[in-house]
């Protein structure tokens, strides 16, 4: 392949194409040979092609036309074509991409597109000089009758609409800019592809027996409809209702297509708070924790000769998890060193007999190690001691097998006291029940072990009317987590798709993380001084549109500065659908399962 030295600077673009494939085309890809470069400038280009003219053995400058180039931008390539065979169509190449071609026996339209203001050369070969219609646009031909080529000069500003006919064979050639097409669609029905240009999504298209072609999809607003079809078509329906249509100098359907209802969402001022951390009190009772006695383990990442606490070796694989250790005091007790897997942008808090020590900075790699100050009021000499650690476990790796990173453990992996050698027997809880969740519908990842997802308060049905009523935000000046439950109603129309996220409000400078929960649900994890993510959508199906709908927040505060920001539903689009979700089915709050704490 040849450049243009004198036009084209040799380091600025790197130039890749395919092999000839089959059929003989050819598909050329233009980039920036530094892929970080933002130069919104545009670089020209020029392509040497073989053939263009006819002559397999000559070498063509494209674009042709004098004073137009390709332009390439800053982190943008260009997929060009060449000798593409389509329908009854020969395109010998054009400086504009494919977005899509159709070929049917009634005609073959090509659709293509580049940025605003681009320049665009398209060259078609025919027997004999075909006839030519502009339909709309600015399109310059010229037919070079030596070479039998047909050649469009033309710039990407609007939409342009060119009909050829050659031999009885028509081509539809749209030309436009990526804008103009964010609403273009395809769809392959048994009578061949139809284009439909204008509304916000379309789904299903059909021909039917009768000429009325059944269109389905949303509109985000009213909108015009224009559908490139069969010419079998001569009706259009939408949605099931038919709309009014007119035939074009195209040959397409134009109509218009109505647009959706406004929706206002309730708001959400009305919670029900608890305090949900009890494993940090001394008194708390953990016998029916599992032991974490474990001497040995097949995790190469822990260190033999020391106790395991790894938490997938006591079938806790996902989720926050507590540990409480207990010893007896000696007094000697200067401080604790505490190690934990979290995985990035994971944390541990630490409480010794109800007295919170800090947290854990948080780290990507397993040694997430911290020094605890250990103040001897706090100790009780001789007698039983305990030790609340709560560490999140953002998940495991994701990686291959050349470093194991997947097995990095999670959970506590070592304490060790400075200044005492008195022994720490372990306990440990995470997700209720571990590898057999007591939630079978909604999953083994839906739910961790903080206490109140042991205990259900996640669970729409939940009798919270007990709990403290709170507005939002709320401030709280303890460690630990707290429990945020509030119910709503939607009165969504049922002929509309109005995607619903949840969103957080809150300064930076509080330091807490949360959970969100919707109708038992877990779609979320917040970190309020990392963010960036202050959204999360509500998908429909979890999310009742028509009827009630419950969200729960565990928030867990890593510092004396927690609690949780303002909450709110807003509308991330609204849309006039042939969509229809149902409700995914999923068990409520039962007390008889739920009541025994674990």
């Amino acid at each position: 392949t040849q450049r243009a030295p004198e036009r084209m600077p040799t380091a600025a673009l790197e130039f890749l194409y395919s092999s000839p494939i089959v059929d003989g085309t050819r598909i050329y890809v233009l980039r920036h040979a530094n892929t970080t470069s933002a130069s919104n400038a545009g670089t020209r280009v020029w392509l040497s092609l073989p053939g263009a003219d006819g002559k397999p053995a000559r070498q063509v400058l494209v674009p042709q036309q004098a004073g137009t180039s390709i332009r390439i931008h800053g982190r943008d390539s260009k997929l060009l074509l060449a000798n593409y065979r389509f329908g009854h169509q020969d395109l010998v190449y054009s400086t504009s991409q494919l977005m899509t071609d159709v070929a049917r026996a009634d005609g073959d339209t090509l659709v293509l597109y580049n940025a605003k203001g681009e320049d665009g050369e398209t060259v078609l070969a025919y027997p004999s000089q075909p006839k030519v219609a502009a339909l709309a646009g600015k399109v310059a031909t010229h037919w070079d009758a030596a070479t039998r080529r047909l050649r469009l000069d033309y710039v990407h500003d609007g939409f342009a609409r060119v009909r050829i006919t050659d031999a009885g064979h028509d081509l539809l050639l749209l030309i436009g800019t990526a804008h103009e097409f964010d609403n273009l669609w395809r769809l392959d029905t048994p009578s061949g592809a139809v284009l439909v240009d204008g509304p916000h999504l379309v789904r299903t298209a059909l021909l039917g027996a009768n000429g009325a072609l059944q269109l389905t999809g949303d509109t985000d607003k009213p909108t015009a409809v224009e559908v490139f079809a069969p010419s079998a078509a001569t009706t259009v329906t939408w949605n099931g209702s038919a709309i009014a249509v007119m035939r074009t100098p195209s040959g397409s359907l134009d109509g218009k297509l109505a647009g959706p209802a406004p929706v206002t969402l309730p708001q959400l001022t009305q919670w029900k708070f608890k305090v949900g951390s009890p494993e940090i009190a001394l008194q708390f009772n953990d016998s029916k924790w599992t032991r974490a006695d474990r001497t040995t383990s097949n995790n190469p990442f822990l260190k033999t000769g020391q106790p395991v606490l790894d938490e997938d070796d006591y079938g806790f694989h996902n989720g926050d998890v507590w540990y409480r250790g207990h010893f007896k005091a000696t007094g000697k007790e200067r401080g604790i060193i505490l190690a934990a897997g979290t995985g990035a942008h994971g944390v541990f808090t630490a409480w010794l007999n109800g007295h919170y020590l800090g947290r854990g900075s948080s780290g990507r790699y397993i040694d997430n190690t911290q020094y605890f100050n250990v103040d001897p009021a706090d100790l009780e000499v001789g007698k039983d001691n305990v030790v609340s650690v709560l560490v999140a476990n953002m998940g495991h790796e994701e990686n291959d097998d050349s470093n194991k990173a997947f097995q990095q453990p999670r959970g506590l992996i070592s304490a060790a006291w400075d200044g005492s050698n008195a022994p720490i027997a372990w306990r440990i809880q995470g997700d209720r029940d571990g590898e057999a969740p007591i939630d079978p519908v909604r999953g083994i990842y839906n739910n961790g072990g903080l206490y109140g997802e042991r205990m259900g308060w996640s669970l729409p049905g939940y009798p919270d009317a007990t709990w403290r009523d709170v507005t939002l935000p709320d401030a709280i000046d303890q460690p630990g987590v707290d429990w945020y439950r509030t119910a709503f109603k939607l009165d969504i129309p049922a002929d509309q798709d109005v995607p619903i996220a949840l969103k957080i409000d809150d300064s930076p400078s509080r330091h807490y993380r949360a959970l969100i929960f919707i109708n038992g649900w877990q779609f979320g994890r917040y970190v309020n001084a990392l963010g960036p993510e202050r959204e999360f959508v509500l998908p429909p199906g979890i999310l009742n549109p028509h009827g009630d709908n419950t969200i729960a927040i565990a928030s867990w505060s890593t510092e004396h500065s927690g609690g949780l920001g303002k909450v709110s539903l807003v509308a991330l689009g609204n849309d006039l659908t042939s969509l229809r979700v149902k409700m995914v089915p999923a068990p409520a709050y039962d007390r008889a399962v739920y009541v025994k704490d674990r």
